[in-house]
């Protein structure tokens, strides 16, 4: 509903500006929020904690599957979107998704 003067006088614009303040809205929240983001992926200096020793006769240690490392644009979409990440689903698909 164009409630303003203005809007219903141009309202190909007023949608315009309603959709470029929401995608900026969008865009705000992410970088906001996206330190905030309940999935991580740790820095390297934090990718081996200290460990018990393992046991006599214990099988060796299956090694680490960093498969973000093989590319730095992997890696970067992959940062990206782990800031993304909820810790819950939506129930429905955004319309606006293309």
């Amino acid at each position: 509903v164009l409630m303003r003067k203005r809007d219903r006088a141009d309202p190909h614009f007023a949608r315009y500006l309603h959709e470029s303040l929401a995608a900026h809205s969008e865009r705000k929240l992410t970088k906001q929020h996206g330190n905030f983001s309940p999935y991580y992926l740790p820095q390297e200096a934090m990718m081996h904690p200290e460990r018990q020793p393992f046991a006599d006769g214990a099988p060796d240690p299956v090694p680490l599957n960093l498969w973000w490392k093989e590319s730095p644009e992997l890696e970067r979409a992959f940062r990206l979107r782990l800031k993304d990440a909820k810790s819950f689903e939506q129930m429905h698909a955004t319309h606006r998704d293309a």
